[in-house]
């Protein structure tokens, strides 16, 4: 019998909310409850300017202003309006500005304490625009990795840029982490060298 605890139960009111209008909406994209822990965990950390690239209906915006401080701004941009307005809807408050359009127009409002990285474009094809919007000492995290044990056969022995890139940076310390058998993350903190 597996102990049950707080820690791996949790879920809060906004997340709930966010995750049914997800589900009503069809919308299958959203973070799992093992993810959102984590970044609930992080957004709990005393970081002053948050960016979240992919918002979503709102699920992982959800986790993310329950955990972080009143005095902590986040920017959240998705590119599909309809979305972005939903979530709005639901999580509107004066701290979160909601942004729809292109994830590389809300860097501006960097450097960055804290990044969730939801996009293809902005994990991969863009990693290093990514990279300069983190302050020193700022977290990014990048969700949604496939542990290389159930890659599927056309990606075996292919070099993955993701990982290539945010695992192997210089300026980085950074560590990919299983949450559970099929979903891994990876965190990174930019370092002062």
């Amino acid at each position: 019998m597996m102990t049950t605890y707080r820690s791996n139960t949790f879920i809060p009111t906004f997340v709930t909310l966010s995750k049914d209008f997800a589900e009503k909406a069809g919308f299958t994209k959203s973070c799992t409850d093992d993810f959102g822990r984590l970044l609930y965990t992080l957004a709990g950390q005393e970081k002053k300017n948050i960016l979240e690239i992919g918002t979503g209906f709102g699920v992982s915006t959800a986790w993310i202003i329950s955990a972080m401080s009143k005095d902590a701004k986040l920017v959240t941009v998705d590119i599909d309006q309809s979305q972005v307005k939903s979530a709005i809807e639901i999580l509107g408050r004066e701290n979160v500005e909601f942004l729809c359009g292109d994830w590389k127009d809300a860097l501006k409002r960097g450097p960055f304490d804290l990044i969730f990285a939801d996009v293809k474009d902005a994990k991969k094809d863009n990693a290093e625009l990514l990279f300069e919007s983190m302050s020193i000492g700022g977290l990014l995290i990048l969700d949604d990795l496939t542990p290389e044990e159930y890659w599927p056969d056309d990606w075996k022995g292919k070099p993955d840029k993701i990982r290539n890139f945010w695992l192997n940076h210089p300026k980085l310390a950074a560590s990919e982490l299983l949450l559970n058998p099929r979903e891994a993350v990876i965190i990174a903190s930019k370092l002062s060298v």
